[in-house]
């Protein structure tokens, strides 16, 4: 089964319509859902309205967030990973720092599985009203991060929770090698974050402990933010070719925010120019015109 994701879901109600859009209108079939998004409640209505129109299944996740917005967790709980006013600060060098530091890092780690808990919880309900098993991922990939990866296993392993899949983005090397002539807009810096999450990905599988989980092979990082049609759809010629690897799951972020009054939903720096990006329309649209091609029926 190929998965055509998308992430972000429950930011707003306008880029949840808007990833929603994706699905009652083109291929999309699964979404990670924003676990602190401040509209997930009235987006997950929508969403459930959509999936009893349409009777198509879309896969949910929970889409682990350290860096954007707030903490569901209280202030007290969770001192380093936020501010006086309850906003996350962390960033992937923070993350990447503490995993490394001795000194902090158990404090950390606790600290960590607090939120965890309190994310995976809020979004438990929606996955026992579909039957659903728990898929998890993370924001910015942070959950590849070691502290926040070992964290997440303590969590699942203490609280007995059934997780079917966790995405460890790896991205296949020979997909860009045979595909690149195909693709267009390559952004520099997605070389350099496929790389290091590849090698924090091959640590954490090698962790990994508690159950069985689904494996899918991944493409998101290197295209990140520019998953346009004419790059998808050399992925999709790419795995046609290859029939023995046809369990992919494809990221798109097509949940936009433009509209000026939900600016300040958007508190990490970093998120603002990548969620407000107008590719995220040509995503949008890529996956639209998917199924006018064919695929996804």
């Amino acid at each position: 089964m190929i998965e055509f994701h998308a992430d972000d879901y429950g930011i707003s109600i306008p880029s949840g319509d808007r990833i929603l859009r994706c699905y009652e209108e083109g291929v999309l079939n699964g979404i990670s859902l924003m676990p602190n998004g401040e509209s997930l409640k009235e987006c997950m209505k929508r969403y459930f309205e959509a999936v009893e129109k349409r009777k198509k299944k879309c896969l949910l996740s929970v889409h682990i967030n350290l860096y954007n917005g707030y903490a569901l967790t209280e202030r007290k709980e969770v001192p380093h990973l936020t501010d006086g006013d309850d906003l996350f600060t962390v960033t992937f060098g923070k993350l990447l720092f503490w995993s490394c530091c001795p000194v902090l890092h158990g404090i950390i780690k606790k600290e960590i599985k607090n939120e965890l808990r309190s994310q995976i919880g809020a979004c438990l309900p929606y996955f026992k009203k579909t039957g659903q098993k728990l898929r998890i991922d993370g924001h910015c990939h942070f959950t590849m991060t070691p502290i926040v990866y070992d964290a997440l296993q303590e969590v699942i392993r203490e609280d007995g929770l059934s997780v079917e899949y966790i995405r460890f983005p790896v991205e296949d090397v020979k997909l860009y090698r045979k595909m690149r002539p195909q693709m267009e807009e390559f952004l520099p810096v997605n070389r350099l974050k496929a790389g290091i999450l590849h090698m924090l990905a091959k640590r954490n599988l090698k962790k990994w402990k508690t159950g069985n989980l689904r494996k899918k092979k991944y493409a998101g990082v290197m295209l990140s933010g520019r998953m346009t049609l004419k790059n998808v759809t050399a992925i999709l010629s790419y795995i046609e070719e290859n029939e023995k690897e046809r369990d992919w799951e494809i990221a798109f972020h097509p949940g936009a925010i433009y509209e000026e009054e939900d600016r300040h939903l958007l508190t990490a720096k970093g998120d603002v120019d990548f969620i407000t990006s107008r590719w995220r329309e040509k995503e949008a649209e890529a996956l639209i015109a998917l199924r006018k091609r064919g695929y996804g029926s």
